[in-house]
């Protein structure tokens, strides 16, 4: 989480993040992306109110990729980055107004103690199965907020005022210009690496943003590793707008 501390917060984020800043509340985290000029998500995750400003979630390889890009902008509307990059800590949670991922809240306290564990591998597993993409140093400034479906999760909306990338992302969403999609794919033998332009055996590319860990499956006398992975593939002339 980085920590963004300032007068008028809120209205400054206004200005760069896709989601509707009025949003931001301090129980449920409100989904956002933050772009490029040129419409390309930097970082994706979740904005949450705290106390004293603005908590932003990223992926921890581009929390300083973030505030080298915001931090310009920052200072300029006196606000400044309180704190530059910590863990978040989460808690199992059956609080639905809490929840920012399926059973899963923003721990109330936030001070780390020593017997909690790392559970990112949990929430990749997690985020992968409800087709959500959390977005790393490996594939940031690649796609559109639409190719990745975070309109989709709520993280984009539409009918806010401008913000950095605004006027490509919502003409490629009204004109139809979108040309990629998120994706499912299956894999066999050697798994692809996040980032690769990978080809299944129909001859489809796309590229990877999320593998599954391996499972064995037998096939003829050999056991082959298998799994699957979430992809930015080109859409098909069936596939929906």
């Amino acid at each position: 989480m980085i920590t963004l501390k300032g007068f008028a917060v809120k209205d400054f984020l206004q200005g760069y993040l896709t989601c509707d800043s009025a949003r931001i509340n301090s129980s449920l985290p409100t989904p956002m992306a933050l772009c490029t000029l040129k419409g390309r998500v930097l970082a994706n995750g979740w904005a949450l109110e705290l106390a004293d400003g603005v908590g932003l979630i990223v992926h921890r390889s581009l929390a300083e990729d973030v505030i080298t890009f915001l931090k310009p902008y920052a200072m300029f509307a006196k606000c400044a980055f309180d704190t530059l990059a910590t863990p978040v800590n989460v808690e199992n949670s059956e609080d639905s107004a809490r929840n920012f991922l399926a059973h899963w809240s923003i721990a109330n306290d936030q001070d780390p103690t020593p017997e909690q564990k790392d559970v990112s591998l949990t929430f990749s597993e997690l985020m992968a199965e409800g087709g959500m993409v959390f977005i790393n140093k490996t594939l940031s400034q690649k796609f559109l907020p639409q190719m990745l479906d975070l309109h989709v999760h709520g993280a984009v909306d539409f009918d806010k005022g401008c913000y950095l990338g605004q006027e490509i992302v919502a003409r490629a969403q009204f004109r139809g210009a979108v040309k990629k999609q998120l994706g499912q794919f299956q894999w066999q033998g050697l798994a692809p690496a996040i980032g690769d332009t990978w080809q299944n055996l129909e001859g489809i590319k796309g590229d990877v943003l999320y593998v599954s860990a391996a499972a064995s499956s037998q096939a003829g006398s050999s056991d082959l590793a298998s799994g699957y992975g979430l992809w930015v593939t080109r859409k098909t002339e069936d596939s929906p707008n």
